[in-house]
Order: structure tokens, then C-alpha cells, then sequence
């Protein structure tokens, strides 16, 4: 037999009355799943699991559901890391000592936060030594 799609003849799964292999199946599934939602509050149609009734994405409810996060917070939030200020796939900063919400930010500026433990004195000293770098002239690579 061959797919209707790709016409390969070698697939372990057939679906659709053995008309589709199972790649195109689950191709032809994700996409017509794609298209039937659109997130309410980013706006995205591509996401792991629908949410209240497929209005919102599994990210934005994640988000609301472990941080307390408004709609509108959501929607302020666009994408742009608010340190180094590059648009990329954002993760929602707290202070886990109180649990509120600072703002959102790349995986890169994250990461470099949680090394200083969320310690302003730490992050402070860092900038103290790299202002005394340049007083001093020491060249970066």
C-alpha cells in the first residue's frame, strides 16, 4: 500500500483506512490541531495543550497557574528580555524569597541571576570590577 501523502510503502502504522502512513497521519493531525486554536492571551497557535476551553495556551496557563499572573501582565509580556534586552523565548523572573513577579527574561540572564543567588551586593560587586577593568585598560577579546 502507499500513502496518500508521501506515497512511501514502508511504514510499521497505517491510519485513516490504511490510506496514510503514521508520520503524515500525526503531520496532517498537528496541523488541522494548530489551526483550530489561537492562544487568547499571546496569541500563539502552536503550544503543547489547550487551556479553558482551548483559549489559552499550555505556556500562558502554566504561567498563570504558577505565578498568579493577570491576562494583562501576560500580555505585557513580549517577548524582549528585560536586561540584555534581546528578543527571545522568555521565562517569567520572581524573587523566590517573596515569590513576585520581576519581570521576564532570556535563559541567559536568568541563569546568570541565579548565580548570585538574586544577591544585589553580589551583582554589584561584579559591576564594581568590571568598571575598574576598564579604568584600568584591560581589553576584552
Amino acid at each position: 500500500m502507499k500513502c496518500k501523502h508521501c506515497e512511501t510503502t514502508e511504514t510499521p502504522k497505517w491510519y485513516s483506512n490504511k490510506t496514510e502512513c503514521q508520520r503524515c497521519w500525526q503531520r496532517v493531525w498537528r496541523e488541522g490541531r494548530r489551526s483550530k486554536h489561537t492562544c487568547s492571551t499571546c496569541g500563539s497557535n502552536d503550544s503543547g495543550g489547550w487551556y479553558e476551553g482551548g483559549t489559552k495556551c499550555a505556556q500562558c496557563y502554566k504561567r498563570q497557574l504558577e505565578y498568579g499572573i493577570t491576562d494583562e501582565q501576560l500580555k505585557a509580556m513580549d517577548g524582549t528580555c528585560d536586561i540584555c534586552k534581546v528578543e527571545a523565548q522568555t521565562v517569567v523572573d520572581h524573587c523566590h524569597r517573596t515569590g513576585r513577579v520581576r519581570g521576564e527574561l532570556c535563559p541567559s540572564c536568568n541563569i546568570a541571576l541565579g548565580s548570585f543567588g538574586d544577591d544585589r551586593p553580589g551583582v554589584m560587586r561584579v559591576l564594581d570590577y568590571l568598571i575598574a577593568a576598564d579604568a584600568a585598560g584591560v581589553s576584552y577579546f
